[in-house]
């Protein structure tokens, strides 16, 4: 969030700044005390769930829904571990320039044979052996610095 933007939940101004431990950001509120992304309260209800039950319900009762409260919340995390780990094996990480080759791209100016395309939102210079016009969609071929080699998409 860059310096100055509102906060969505109350409004108050949101000021990030680094703290100076290997470049993390700290978010503070304007009046200066630390913004919170995920206020922890679904862990803090389970136990005071969990407490209540043991005090207020009868003897047998009270152990039964502690341990099929465990045995579910266990339950969740053995499928969301699953879930997350498939997630990452099936799918490519997006990262670095060796992604863009094979995408394709928008011509914003005309390529005859160098100018600029879009690619997943970001302008690169661009060079073409033919010529493109703009608007045309092309595909990146290969990545030179920071000069994309493209040709008009078929």
């Amino acid at each position: 969030m860059s310096p100055g933007r509102r906060s969505r939940r109350d409004g108050r101004l949101i000021d990030s700044r680094p703290d100076g431990r290997g470049g993390s950001v700290v978010r503070t509120t304007g009046d200066g005390h630390r913004a919170s992304r995920r206020p922890y309260t679904a862990p803090v209800l389970t136990l005071v769930a969990l407490v209540l039950a043991l005090i207020f319900l009868p003897s047998p009762w009270s152990w039964i829904l502690v341990v099929s409260a465990a045995v579910i919340d266990l339950a969740e995390t053995g499928a969301f571990v699953w879930w997350s780990r498939r997630r990452r094996r099936l799918t490519r990480p997006a990262v670095g320039v060796e992604d863009l080759v094979g995408r394709r791209a928008v011509a914003v100016t005309a390529l005859v044979p160098d100018g600029q395309v879009r690619v997943q939102g970001e302008i690169w210079s661009a060079r073409s052996r033919s010529p493109v016009g703009r608007g045309d969609a092309v595909v990146v071929l290969a990545v030179d610095g920071l000069v994309l080699e493209v040709e008009p998409e078929q």
